[in-house]
């Protein structure tokens, strides 16, 4: 007697990307198995599919296999969420501009969700003030919070002295021109009643008491002058010598991993 045939069917598993097909009979013992795309000759018959693809979450599904056909099933898992957490965002400075790697992500306050589990590069700052940027690692399905305290940028500052000496000196050269005025006026008296004794007319006043108001002013005046030059360029001196700028850098804290 002869032996009769067994009469099959095929079936094909087909995944958009590379992965691991299972192919199960009613029993739910295991009839194929293989990467994809898997082709395999079956018995006619219902069975179920398994499809595992990397980075994607496991799909099942049924086919039904008809002798001397070929039953194709095409496979669609879903790619998994990629890993995320949220960042809460506080600054010293309200409405303080919020970078992350670069992109701007809102206003501080702000909570930041579903950022990508990971390092990433922060940036805040606020116009007048210097910024703070620093790394921070995200934790997956987890809550990290961030404070800034944005500080003013760096400013020079100098001996308050260097501004009373410049003040006074320069005081005291506004009196030397004043009693070199005086000065210049009681010679040009001293001139004029000169002048007019030579020519016989009675002097109104004595021209030696111009003559000696007028030396006594001069001299005032170049003592003022001395002295309140002499304030000035100290006050330029100590302007450069007491310089000094003072730097308070922004600075933050991180915590992260709450959950």
């Amino acid at each position: 007697a002869g032996v009769l045939a067994r009469v099959l069917g095929a079936l094909e598993v087909r995944a958009p990307s590379a992965g691991q097909a299972e192919v199960r009979d009613a029993s739910g013992a295991i009839a194929a198995q293989g990467p994809t795309p898997l082709r395999a000759d079956l018995a006619p018959g219902d069975y179920s599919v398994e499809v595992r693809v990397p980075e994607h979450r496991p799909w099942t599904g049924l086919a039904r296999v008809v002798a001397r056909a070929v039953a194709q099933l095409d496979a669609a898992p879903a790619p998994l969420p990629i890993p995320a957490g949220d960042l809460t965002v506080t600054s010293s400075a309200a409405g303080a501009l919020i970078e992350v790697d670069g992109e701007e992500a809102g206003f501080a306050p702000a909570v930041l969700v579903a950022l990508p589990a990971g390092p990433h590069e922060v940036r805040v700052s606020h116009p007048g003030l210097a910024p703070w940027a620093g790394p921070v690692t995200i934790e997956a399905d987890a809550r990290s919070w961030l404070t800034v305290s944005l500080e003013p940028p760096a400013q020079t500052v100098r001996s308050p002295l260097t501004w009373v000496l410049g003040g006074v000196g320069l005081a005291v050269l506004a009196g030397g021109g004043v009693l070199g005025g005086l000065s210049l006026d009681a010679h040009a008296r001293f001139t004029r009643l000169e002048a007019a004794a030579h020519a016989g007319t009675p002097p109104t006043s004595s021209p030696l008491d111009a003559r000696s108001q007028g030396l006594s002013y001069a001299t005032a005046a170049d003592v003022l002058f001395a002295s309140g030059a002499a304030l000035v360029v100290t006050a330029l001196v100590l302007y450069f010598a007491t310089e000094s700028t003072e730097q308070r850098a922004s600075a933050a804290s991180f915590a992260g991993g709450d959950r």
